[in-house]
Protein backbone atom coordinates (compact mmCIF):
# COMPACT_ATOMS: atom_id res chain seq x y z
CA UNK A 1 0.00 0.00 0.00
CA UNK A 2 0.92 3.64 -0.66
CA UNK A 3 1.08 6.43 2.05
CA UNK A 4 -2.29 7.73 0.93
CA UNK A 5 -4.19 4.14 1.68
CA UNK A 6 -2.39 4.11 4.79
CA UNK A 7 -3.17 7.03 6.44
CA UNK A 8 -6.93 6.61 6.90
CA UNK A 9 -6.29 3.27 8.54
CA UNK A 10 -3.95 4.82 10.74
CA UNK A 11 -6.02 7.96 11.54
CA UNK A 12 -8.73 5.58 12.53
CA UNK A 13 -6.23 3.96 15.31
CA UNK A 14 -4.44 7.28 16.49
CA UNK A 15 -8.00 8.75 17.01
CA UNK A 16 -9.57 10.03 20.03
CA UNK A 17 -6.55 9.92 22.15
CA UNK A 18 -7.32 12.02 25.20
CA UNK A 19 -4.47 14.28 24.44
CA UNK A 20 -5.89 15.58 20.76
CA UNK A 21 -8.14 18.40 20.52
CA UNK A 22 -11.40 18.23 19.61
CA UNK A 23 -11.81 17.65 15.74
CA UNK A 24 -7.73 16.86 15.33
CA UNK A 25 -7.25 14.24 12.71
CA UNK A 26 -3.61 12.59 13.85
CA UNK A 27 -2.36 12.42 9.84
CA UNK A 28 -2.90 14.82 7.38
CA UNK A 29 -1.16 14.58 3.99
CA UNK A 30 -0.15 18.53 3.01
CA UNK A 31 1.50 19.71 -0.52
CA UNK A 32 3.28 15.86 -0.26
CA UNK A 33 4.18 15.87 3.06
CA UNK A 34 2.70 13.89 5.68
CA UNK A 35 2.01 15.86 9.19
CA UNK A 36 1.62 14.42 12.32
CA UNK A 37 -0.93 16.57 14.82
CA UNK A 38 -0.41 16.32 18.25
CA UNK A 39 -2.12 18.60 21.29
CA UNK A 40 -2.25 21.49 19.00
CA UNK A 41 1.23 21.01 17.26
CA UNK A 42 2.86 20.07 13.99
CA UNK A 43 5.22 17.29 13.48
CA UNK A 44 7.29 16.78 10.76
CA UNK A 45 10.28 14.15 9.31
CA UNK A 46 13.17 15.53 8.63
CA UNK A 47 15.19 12.73 6.94
CA UNK A 48 18.71 12.59 6.97
CA UNK A 49 21.48 10.34 5.15
CA UNK A 50 23.86 8.23 7.26
CA UNK A 51 27.36 8.07 4.95
CA UNK A 52 29.52 4.81 4.68
CA UNK A 53 33.19 6.04 4.70
CA UNK A 54 33.63 4.93 1.66
CA UNK A 55 31.26 7.56 0.62
CA UNK A 56 28.03 4.93 0.25
CA UNK A 57 24.79 4.79 2.19
CA UNK A 58 24.21 3.41 4.86
CA UNK A 59 20.83 4.27 5.88
CA UNK A 60 18.13 7.33 6.42
CA UNK A 61 17.86 8.70 9.99
CA UNK A 62 14.19 10.26 10.54
CA UNK A 63 14.79 13.02 12.93
CA UNK A 64 11.46 15.29 14.49
CA UNK A 65 10.79 18.96 13.34
CA UNK A 66 8.10 20.52 15.62
CA UNK A 67 6.04 23.76 14.93
CA UNK A 68 3.33 25.58 16.27
CA UNK A 69 -0.08 25.64 14.80
CA UNK A 70 1.43 29.25 14.16
CA UNK A 71 3.70 28.01 12.62
CA UNK A 72 6.83 28.69 14.86
CA UNK A 73 9.63 26.34 15.35
CA UNK A 74 10.16 24.43 18.53
CA UNK A 75 12.14 22.36 20.37
CA UNK A 76 11.59 18.39 19.57
CA UNK A 77 11.16 17.47 23.05
CA UNK A 78 8.26 20.15 23.06
CA UNK A 79 5.58 17.26 22.00
CA UNK A 80 6.38 15.53 25.41
CA UNK A 81 6.10 18.40 27.53
CA UNK A 82 2.38 17.25 27.26
CA UNK A 83 2.61 13.88 27.93
CA UNK A 84 1.02 13.11 31.28
CA UNK A 85 1.18 9.34 32.16
CA UNK A 86 2.55 6.15 30.50
CA UNK A 87 -0.49 5.87 28.26
CA UNK A 88 -0.11 9.09 26.44
CA UNK A 89 3.47 8.36 26.44
CA UNK A 90 3.57 5.39 24.38
CA UNK A 91 0.91 6.66 22.27
CA UNK A 92 3.22 9.99 21.11
CA UNK A 93 6.22 7.92 20.39
CA UNK A 94 4.80 5.17 17.96
CA UNK A 95 2.80 8.35 16.55
CA UNK A 96 6.05 10.01 15.96
CA UNK A 97 7.76 6.81 14.70
CA UNK A 98 4.80 6.17 12.59
CA UNK A 99 5.04 9.47 10.57
CA UNK A 100 8.40 8.48 10.05
CA UNK A 101 7.88 4.95 8.72
CA UNK A 102 5.11 6.57 6.70
CA UNK A 103 7.08 9.79 5.14
CA UNK A 104 10.28 7.53 4.19
CA UNK A 105 8.49 4.71 2.53
CA UNK A 106 9.43 5.82 -0.67
CA UNK A 107 13.64 6.95 0.11
CA UNK A 108 14.34 3.51 2.03
CA UNK A 109 15.98 1.56 -1.34
CA UNK A 110 16.29 -1.30 0.73
CA UNK A 111 18.54 1.01 3.33
CA UNK A 112 17.64 0.67 6.71
CA UNK A 113 15.59 3.65 8.81
CA UNK A 114 16.75 4.97 12.04
CA UNK A 115 14.32 5.72 14.47
CA UNK A 116 15.01 7.27 17.83
CA UNK A 117 12.75 5.77 20.83
CA UNK A 118 11.88 8.04 23.65
CA UNK A 119 13.36 6.85 27.25
CA UNK A 120 10.39 7.61 28.52
CA UNK A 121 8.29 4.85 26.71
CA UNK A 122 10.78 2.25 26.97
CA UNK A 123 10.29 2.88 30.72
CA UNK A 124 6.40 2.80 30.70
CA UNK A 125 6.25 -0.66 28.10
CA UNK A 126 6.88 -3.28 31.02
CA UNK A 127 7.29 -5.92 28.27
CA UNK A 128 6.48 -7.77 24.54
CA UNK A 129 8.73 -4.19 23.82
CA UNK A 130 8.81 -3.97 19.46
CA UNK A 131 5.75 -6.18 19.30
CA UNK A 132 2.80 -3.26 18.52
CA UNK A 133 5.57 -1.41 16.58
CA UNK A 134 6.03 -4.47 14.30
CA UNK A 135 2.62 -5.17 13.21
CA UNK A 136 2.83 -1.10 12.01
CA UNK A 137 5.53 -1.67 10.46
CA UNK A 138 4.20 -4.79 9.06
CA UNK A 139 0.78 -2.85 7.75
CA UNK A 140 3.56 -0.58 5.86
CA UNK A 141 5.05 -3.47 4.13
CA UNK A 142 8.10 -3.12 6.29
CA UNK A 143 9.64 -5.72 8.52
CA UNK A 144 11.64 -4.86 11.80
CA UNK A 145 15.13 -5.62 10.43
CA UNK A 146 14.85 -2.83 8.04
CA UNK A 147 14.42 -0.40 11.07
CA UNK A 148 17.27 0.52 13.85
CA UNK A 149 16.16 1.72 16.95
CA UNK A 150 18.57 4.45 18.66
CA UNK A 151 18.46 4.85 22.69
CA UNK A 152 19.09 7.71 23.78
CA UNK A 153 19.59 9.38 27.61
CA UNK A 154 19.53 5.80 28.64
CA UNK A 155 20.59 6.89 31.87
CA UNK A 156 16.90 7.54 32.72
CA UNK A 157 16.41 3.68 32.79
CA UNK A 158 17.16 0.75 34.85
CA UNK A 159 20.14 -1.24 33.53
CA UNK A 160 17.87 -4.55 34.08
CA UNK A 161 14.60 -2.65 31.89
CA UNK A 162 16.89 -1.27 29.23
CA UNK A 163 18.67 -4.80 28.94
CA UNK A 164 14.80 -6.73 28.73
CA UNK A 165 13.82 -3.90 26.40
CA UNK A 166 16.80 -4.35 23.89
CA UNK A 167 16.12 -8.45 24.38
CA UNK A 168 12.37 -7.69 23.50
CA UNK A 169 13.49 -5.68 20.51
CA UNK A 170 15.93 -7.95 18.98
CA UNK A 171 13.69 -10.73 19.34
CA UNK A 172 11.69 -9.07 17.17
CA UNK A 173 14.77 -8.72 14.59
CA UNK A 174 15.38 -4.79 15.27
CA UNK A 175 18.35 -3.56 14.93
CA UNK A 176 20.11 -1.51 17.86
CA UNK A 177 22.33 1.40 18.30
CA UNK A 178 22.73 4.04 21.27
CA UNK A 179 23.21 7.53 20.49
CA UNK A 180 26.16 8.89 23.27
CA UNK A 181 28.08 12.27 23.85
CA UNK A 182 31.34 10.68 23.79
CA UNK A 183 33.22 12.12 26.69
CA UNK A 184 31.97 9.14 29.22
CA UNK A 185 33.51 6.22 29.37
CA UNK A 186 31.68 4.70 32.00
CA UNK A 187 28.41 4.92 29.89
CA UNK A 188 30.09 4.01 27.01
CA UNK A 189 31.47 0.66 28.86
CA UNK A 190 28.01 -0.14 30.10
CA UNK A 191 26.73 0.19 26.55
CA UNK A 192 28.90 -1.88 24.89
CA UNK A 193 28.36 -4.56 27.13
CA UNK A 194 25.00 -4.75 25.54
CA UNK A 195 26.39 -5.45 21.77
CA UNK A 196 24.39 -2.90 20.37
CA UNK A 197 24.73 -2.88 16.08
CA UNK A 198 26.44 0.61 16.22
CA UNK A 199 27.10 3.55 18.62
CA UNK A 200 26.41 7.24 16.99
CA UNK A 201 28.81 9.88 19.32
CA UNK A 202 27.52 13.13 19.44
CA UNK A 203 28.99 16.26 17.55
CA UNK A 204 30.56 17.73 20.09
CA UNK A 205 33.17 14.88 20.44
CA UNK A 206 33.93 15.73 16.73
CA UNK A 207 34.61 19.58 17.35
CA UNK A 208 36.88 18.92 20.39
CA UNK A 209 38.60 16.17 18.19
CA UNK A 210 39.38 19.17 15.81
CA UNK A 211 40.83 21.47 18.57
CA UNK A 212 42.92 19.55 20.30
CA UNK A 213 45.06 16.54 19.89
CA UNK A 214 44.48 14.78 23.42
CA UNK A 215 41.03 14.73 22.64
CA UNK A 216 41.36 13.49 19.02
CA UNK A 217 43.59 10.72 20.79
CA UNK A 218 40.50 9.95 23.05
CA UNK A 219 38.24 9.92 20.64
CA UNK A 220 40.29 7.63 18.62
CA UNK A 221 40.33 5.27 21.45
CA UNK A 222 36.69 4.98 22.09
CA UNK A 223 35.92 4.62 18.73
CA UNK A 224 38.46 1.45 18.67
CA UNK A 225 36.84 -0.07 21.84
CA UNK A 226 33.39 0.39 20.24
CA UNK A 227 35.43 -1.51 16.83
CA UNK A 228 36.12 -4.20 19.60
CA UNK A 229 32.45 -4.91 21.05
CA UNK A 230 31.31 -5.54 17.31
CA UNK A 231 29.58 -2.58 16.71
CA UNK A 232 29.88 -0.14 13.94
CA UNK A 233 31.47 3.88 15.13
CA UNK A 234 29.21 6.34 13.55
CA UNK A 235 29.77 10.23 13.91
CA UNK A 236 27.32 13.36 14.15
CA UNK A 237 27.93 16.27 12.24
CA UNK A 238 30.56 15.72 9.42
CA UNK A 239 30.74 19.34 7.63
CA UNK A 240 33.62 20.09 5.54
CA UNK A 241 36.10 18.07 4.14
CA UNK A 242 38.44 18.70 6.66
CA UNK A 243 36.12 16.75 9.07
CA UNK A 244 35.58 14.17 6.66
CA UNK A 245 39.02 13.34 6.32
CA UNK A 246 39.43 13.68 10.63
CA UNK A 247 36.62 11.01 10.69
CA UNK A 248 38.73 8.35 8.73
CA UNK A 249 41.72 9.30 10.59
CA UNK A 250 39.68 8.79 13.68
CA UNK A 251 38.31 5.44 12.10
CA UNK A 252 34.66 5.96 12.32
CA UNK A 253 32.74 3.35 10.07
CA UNK A 254 30.50 6.14 8.74
CA UNK A 255 28.73 9.51 9.55
CA UNK A 256 25.84 12.20 9.51
CA UNK A 257 26.16 14.83 7.52
CA UNK A 258 25.85 18.31 8.60
CA UNK A 259 23.24 19.43 7.26
CA UNK A 260 21.50 23.29 6.37
CA UNK A 261 18.12 23.68 7.72
CA UNK A 262 15.43 22.48 4.89
CA UNK A 263 13.20 25.64 3.46
CA UNK A 264 9.91 25.86 5.19
CA UNK A 265 7.24 24.97 3.57
CA UNK A 266 4.03 26.40 3.33
CA UNK A 267 2.48 24.38 6.14
CA UNK A 268 5.47 25.12 8.58
CA UNK A 269 5.15 28.64 7.68
CA UNK A 270 1.23 29.09 8.00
Amino acid sequence: MSTPDLIEPFNRDFLHHPLGHDGEVPFVLRHGELIACFHGLRLHTRLRSLLARDGGLLGHVADTEVFSAGGQPLSAWTPYASVLDNSAITHLDRLIRTLHVLNALSALDGRPLWLGIHPLHVRAVPDAHGTVFGSILRRCGLRPSQVVLEFTDTERLGRAHLSKAIAGFREHGYGIAFGVRGDDDAQLDALLALRPDAVRIAQGALLAATLSSLDRAELAQRIARIHDAGALALLRGVGDAAQRALALELGADGWQAAEAATTPSQERSA
